[in-house]
Protein backbone atom coordinates (compact mmCIF):
# COMPACT_ATOMS: atom_id res chain seq x y z
CA UNK A 1 0.00 0.00 0.00
CA UNK A 2 2.68 2.72 0.80
CA UNK A 3 4.48 1.55 -2.64
CA UNK A 4 1.33 2.85 -4.27
CA UNK A 5 0.93 6.26 -2.16
CA UNK A 6 4.84 6.78 -2.99
CA UNK A 7 4.39 5.93 -7.04
CA UNK A 8 1.08 8.10 -6.76
CA UNK A 9 2.78 10.89 -5.49
CA UNK A 10 6.01 10.48 -7.74
CA UNK A 11 3.41 10.18 -11.01
CA UNK A 12 1.81 13.23 -9.55
CA UNK A 13 5.13 15.30 -9.25
CA UNK A 14 6.20 14.49 -12.33
CA UNK A 15 3.07 15.53 -13.84
CA UNK A 16 3.06 18.95 -11.94
CA UNK A 17 6.46 19.11 -13.10
CA UNK A 18 5.36 18.78 -16.75
CA UNK A 19 2.27 21.25 -16.19
CA UNK A 20 4.57 23.76 -14.50
CA UNK A 21 7.17 23.46 -17.28
CA UNK A 22 4.82 23.88 -19.97
CA UNK A 23 3.63 26.76 -18.37
CA UNK A 24 6.44 28.57 -18.10
CA UNK A 25 7.35 28.06 -21.91
CA UNK A 26 3.90 29.37 -23.26
CA UNK A 27 4.32 32.62 -21.27
CA UNK A 28 7.78 33.35 -22.85
CA UNK A 29 6.32 32.04 -25.96
CA UNK A 30 3.24 34.96 -25.59
CA UNK A 31 5.87 37.33 -24.13
CA UNK A 32 8.13 36.92 -27.40
CA UNK A 33 5.39 36.67 -29.11
CA UNK A 34 4.57 40.39 -27.84
CA UNK A 35 7.63 41.85 -28.34
CA UNK A 36 8.04 40.99 -31.90
CA UNK A 37 4.67 42.47 -32.84
CA UNK A 38 5.08 45.50 -30.14
CA UNK A 39 8.89 46.07 -31.30
CA UNK A 40 9.29 45.27 -34.61
CA UNK A 41 9.80 48.61 -36.18
CA UNK A 42 12.20 48.49 -33.44
CA UNK A 43 14.16 44.96 -34.23
CA UNK A 44 14.31 45.27 -38.14
CA UNK A 45 15.07 49.51 -38.33
CA UNK A 46 17.63 50.52 -41.02
CA UNK A 47 20.51 52.74 -40.93
CA UNK A 48 20.78 54.55 -43.64
CA UNK A 49 24.14 56.51 -44.51
CA UNK A 50 23.51 58.88 -47.79
CA UNK A 51 23.27 62.16 -49.00
CA UNK A 52 19.85 64.08 -48.18
CA UNK A 53 18.49 64.71 -52.06
CA UNK A 54 15.09 66.06 -50.15
CA UNK A 55 13.81 67.28 -47.24
CA UNK A 56 10.02 68.88 -47.40
CA UNK A 57 7.08 69.56 -45.21
CA UNK A 58 4.28 67.77 -46.49
CA UNK A 59 1.79 71.02 -45.68
CA UNK A 60 1.64 73.91 -44.75
CA UNK A 61 2.13 74.75 -40.79
CA UNK A 62 -0.57 77.46 -40.95
CA UNK A 63 -2.82 75.17 -41.75
CA UNK A 64 -2.91 73.03 -38.43
CA UNK A 65 -2.21 76.19 -35.95
CA UNK A 66 -4.97 76.68 -33.75
CA UNK A 67 -5.87 76.85 -30.19
CA UNK A 68 -7.62 74.06 -28.52
CA UNK A 69 -8.18 73.08 -24.54
CA UNK A 70 -8.37 69.48 -26.01
CA UNK A 71 -4.99 67.36 -25.48
CA UNK A 72 -4.99 64.94 -28.33
CA UNK A 73 -5.77 67.48 -30.51
CA UNK A 74 -2.82 69.38 -29.48
CA UNK A 75 -0.38 66.89 -29.69
CA UNK A 76 -1.67 65.88 -33.40
CA UNK A 77 -1.16 69.24 -34.23
CA UNK A 78 2.32 69.17 -33.15
CA UNK A 79 3.33 66.32 -35.20
CA UNK A 80 1.29 67.65 -38.22
CA UNK A 81 3.15 71.13 -37.84
CA UNK A 82 6.87 69.38 -36.83
CA UNK A 83 6.20 66.78 -40.32
CA UNK A 84 8.68 66.28 -42.78
CA UNK A 85 9.20 64.07 -45.67
CA UNK A 86 12.87 62.88 -45.97
CA UNK A 87 14.84 61.34 -48.87
CA UNK A 88 18.34 59.88 -48.42
CA UNK A 89 20.50 58.83 -51.03
CA UNK A 90 22.84 56.08 -50.33
CA UNK A 91 26.25 54.93 -52.13
CA UNK A 92 24.54 51.86 -54.39
CA UNK A 93 22.15 54.93 -55.46
CA UNK A 94 19.14 53.50 -53.92
CA UNK A 95 16.98 56.83 -52.54
CA UNK A 96 15.39 55.98 -49.18
CA UNK A 97 12.06 57.75 -48.07
CA UNK A 98 10.23 58.15 -44.72
CA UNK A 99 8.05 60.10 -43.01
CA UNK A 100 9.22 61.82 -40.10
CA UNK A 101 8.02 64.44 -36.97
CA UNK A 102 11.71 64.48 -35.55
CA UNK A 103 12.03 68.24 -35.22
CA UNK A 104 15.62 67.95 -36.53
CA UNK A 105 14.67 67.31 -39.51
CA UNK A 106 13.79 71.44 -39.75
CA UNK A 107 17.78 72.08 -39.62
CA UNK A 108 18.55 69.59 -42.40
CA UNK A 109 19.41 70.76 -46.13
CA UNK A 110 19.77 68.64 -48.97
CA UNK A 111 23.86 67.93 -50.03
CA UNK A 112 24.57 67.54 -46.01
CA UNK A 113 25.92 63.70 -45.35
CA UNK A 114 24.10 62.13 -42.94
CA UNK A 115 23.24 58.76 -40.75
CA UNK A 116 19.89 58.41 -40.38
CA UNK A 117 17.86 55.13 -38.69
CA UNK A 118 14.70 54.24 -40.25
CA UNK A 119 11.94 52.07 -38.67
CA UNK A 120 9.94 49.80 -40.94
CA UNK A 121 6.13 49.42 -41.00
CA UNK A 122 5.29 45.82 -40.23
CA UNK A 123 3.99 43.48 -42.63
CA UNK A 124 0.55 42.76 -41.10
CA UNK A 125 -0.08 47.14 -42.05
CA UNK A 126 -1.04 46.30 -45.69
CA UNK A 127 -1.32 49.40 -46.44
CA UNK A 128 2.00 50.96 -45.69
CA UNK A 129 4.02 47.35 -45.38
CA UNK A 130 7.65 48.05 -47.25
CA UNK A 131 7.98 52.11 -45.82
CA UNK A 132 9.50 53.68 -43.76
CA UNK A 133 8.19 56.14 -40.61
CA UNK A 134 9.99 58.08 -38.02
CA UNK A 135 13.16 58.67 -39.56
CA UNK A 136 15.45 59.76 -36.72
CA UNK A 137 18.71 61.94 -37.68
CA UNK A 138 21.49 60.47 -35.83
CA UNK A 139 24.53 62.20 -37.55
CA UNK A 140 24.95 65.36 -40.01
CA UNK A 141 27.75 67.08 -41.35
CA UNK A 142 29.50 68.57 -44.53
CA UNK A 143 29.85 66.11 -47.01
CA UNK A 144 34.17 65.00 -48.37
CA UNK A 145 33.09 66.13 -51.45
CA UNK A 146 31.95 69.39 -50.90
CA UNK A 147 35.09 70.57 -48.87
CA UNK A 148 37.24 71.26 -51.54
Amino acid sequence: MKEKVTQAYQTGTKIMKRAFYLLIFLAVLVAAGYGFFRYYPYLFARTVVGVITKVEKPSSPMAFIGASADKIANNLTEKLVFAYAVAIKEASGEIVTAGSDDKQWAVAEPGKCVRAKFFPYPPWRFDKYGTYFGARLLEMHDCPEQQQ
